[in-house]
Formats: C-alpha cells, structure tokens, sequence
C-alpha cells in the first residue's frame, strides 16, 4: 500500500501556523532563494544534514506549505519502528527510503526531499561543521538522473548554515551504535555522543540519585533519554538556509548520475565561511549609529550613481573584474555580527559569497527599478557588504555602487 496517503494536510498546516514561528524567532532563521522551487510540477530537494535535522526537516517542510506545494521525504526505516514518532513522521509526508517509493512522489507532482548523508552527515562532530559535501552518497543521484529522464525533475540544492551548534556533537562512529545495542539493531550505523545527551543524562541520574531511586531504574531512564536527546536543539544559534538554483535547469539537459554528483558536491564543498582567522575592522560613524538604530536589517546608506555609454556591456568582464577586487579589497570581505548589548565587524581571508551575489544587472533605467534597488534591505550578519546594480537601456547604461 502506497504511503503517501498517510499525509496529514491538516496537521502540517498546523505546524506552519505555530511550529514556523517558534523556530524562526528563536534560531533568527533566515531563507535564501525560496523562489527556486517551483511552483507546479515534481521536483528534488537535496539538502544536507547536521545536527539540527529535526529543525532542517520541520524548516523544509514549513517552507514548502507556505508556498503551497505538498513535500514528501525520504527516511531511515528505523525511524518507522519507534511507536508515535513513527506514526508522526508519515502524518507529515516521511517515507521509507526506497528508489520505488521516490518515483511515486514524483510521478505524482509532488515535491521529495532527501538528505544524503544520512544520519552519518546529520551525527558527525562538530569538528567536522563545514564538511557539507556526501561523495560517499549514490543512490539520490540515481533518483536525480532517472526522473529527469522520465519525468523532468528540477534538483535543487539545500544548504544549512547554523545548525551544526544548536546541539554541538563532539564524536560520532559506528563503535558506539554497537555498544548501546538499540541503534545499531534499528541499523543505525552511526551514533554520537553530544552536548544535549550529557546533559540530559546527567539531570536523570543526579535526580534519581537524590530521590533514592534504584540504580538499575536510573540507568535505563537515563540510557533511554541518551538515545532520544541525539539530536535535541538546546542552543538558539542562527541558522540560514539557502535554496540554489536548479542544477538541471534546462529540460533538454540529461545528466548522468556521477554528472549531478559532481555538481552537488562543488556546491555543498564550497565554504560558506572561509577558515582561517577572523581580523578585526573598524566601524565608521555613520555605520555605528545606522547599526544602533536599525539593527541588522539596513537600508543601503549610500549611493553612488555613474551615467555611461557603452556599445556592449560585458557582463562575464565585469563578474572576473569583481571577482578580482574582492580578493583585493578587505572591505568587500567583511561581516557584521550583532546582538541587543555589542557589534563587530570582521574581515575574512576570502569570500563566501560568489560575484553574482554583489553584481546586478538590470535590462531598464526605470526610476521604480533604480529606487527598488537602492532600497532594498540587506543583512549585514549573512550579505556581502557591497552591491553594484547596472541598468542599461540602449547604449547607455547607470551604475549604482
């Protein structure tokens, strides 16, 4: 019998309604390129795992109704065999991980999430944060591949920031599913060891301790929340989430399976944040008091706009031309980071946005269009700290810097 019937319409609806703003308030949750998925037809989901997968789970599938279209996702058979939670998972469109069971997904229209890294992505330390990437993964390509072929699929790429540290896992490998016996009978190959297990652990045994509690009882209560509390947010640390462009965005294109892994992991390898130390750089006045007054979301505090005519505006000049000086330049690689007592400004050793993000090209000089750009909000913790719009029309074009 199909699972895909066991879908509750009105139980995720539920969620969005009081789940979403829960946990966009408290992980100041921020959403990049939603407008990538489509807005008919199936498509993939591939996003990668840390240890906030209850949080990227429920996040995605927010996201999905609010923009009204019905998301499916692919999971571990072990988290069907656990009373209730099991039950729940299907109520919000959870199916078992099979090549059968995506096909029917999209066959249907509908959209189908899958994380390939799986639970050893999602459980592995925190030493481990910006390895975003699953070379080892194989069959979502295959899914990717087949249903671009029999039924056009748009495969887009998910990737958390942030959430690694809602509940800092310190070691995660196959030899502790094997000592606590219930993970690796469910064939849960990997297991970890976090902050929130600790710490939960411990609360159960100090408790039990001072309430004479026989230690045979103790230990099983506290072996159980051991298990449960894997993956339990307990840090409100900021999270982002962006939505990439389609990498199959052309309907005529057939990629193999080994042509989107490849696509996909220079993606999710791609450093968000570059390594390294952090320099610090000075604020200027107008930028501290515009910090003070309008938090992290600010208007743009200045232009400067530039008339010029050109036969022919090279766009891929001018993208290598930024990509140059914002190697160059520190000011291009800076970053904000705020809260209700302090800010600091940061400059990194390299960028973690491409030229793209900071160049716009524009096909009209209309004043609405002009104005828009100049207007738009931006946020200093997440976005590059510089934009150029240019506007052409004819020969003649306006930058805006």
């Amino acid at each position: 019998m199909s699972e895909l019937h066991l879908r509750s319409s009105n139980l995720i609806r539920t969620l969005n309604k009081f789940l979403w703003p829960l946990l966009k308030t408290l992980f100041r949750i921020e959403v990049k390129g939603l407008e990538n998925i489509p807005k008919q037809g199936s498509f993939l989901l591939i996003a990668n795992h840390n240890a906030g997968a209850l949080i990227e789970s429920h996040s995605l599938l927010c996201l999905s109704a609010q923009i009204n279209r019905k998301l499916y996702g692919l999971n571990h058979p072990a988290l069907f065999k656990i009373p209730f939670v099991g039950t729940y998972f299907k109520k919000i469109g959870a199916i078992t991980a099979s090549k059968d069971a995506a096909h029917e997904a999209l066959n249907n229209g509908h959209g189908l999430l899958i994380f390939p890294g799986g639970n050893r992505q999602a459980l592995r330390p925190i030493s481990k944060k910006d390895h975003h990437s699953f070379e080892w993964a194989n069959g979502w390509a295959d899914i990717a591949s087949q249903s671009n072929r029999s039924q056009y699929a748009p495969v887009i790429p998910v990737k958390f920031l942030g959430t690694h540290s809602v509940n800092p896992i310190f070691f995660s490998n196959s030899l502790i599913s094997k000592i606590l016996v219930i993970p690796w009978i469910l064939k849960i190959k990997w297991f970890p060891v976090s902050l929130a297990q600790i710490i939960s652990s411990t609360l159960i045994m100090l408790i039990t301790y001072m309430f004479n509690w026989p230690v045979f009882l103790s230990l099983a209560l506290a072996y159980t929340v051991f298990l449960f509390t894997a993956l339990l947010p307990i840090i409100p640390k900021k999270i982002k989430i962006i939505f990439y462009p389609p990498i199959n965005s052309e309907k005529s294109q057939e990629l193999s399976s080994q042509q989107y892994k490849e696509k996909m992991n220079q993606i999710m390898a791609a450093k968000d944040y570059a390594d390294g130390s952090r320099k610090p750089y000075p604020f200027n006045g107008i930028e501290k008091f515009m910090t003070l007054h309008e938090s992290e979301n600010i208007h743009y505090n200045s232009q400067l706009i530039l008339s010029f005519e050109e036969h022919h505006l090279d766009h891929k000049k001018i993208l290598l031309t930024t990509k140059n000086w914002i190697k160059e330049i520190p000011h291009a690689r800076t970053i904000t980071n705020t809260n209700e007592f302090s800010f600091s400004r940061y400059v990194y050793d390299q960028p973690w946005f491409k030229p793209s993000d900071i160049v716009h090209f524009h096909q009209n000089q209309s004043e609405k269009n002009i104005n828009d750009f100049c207007h738009k909000k931006f946020n200093l913790s997440f976005d590059p700290p510089l934009r150029i719009g240019f506007f052409s029309e004819q020969n003649s074009h306006k930058m805006i810097f």
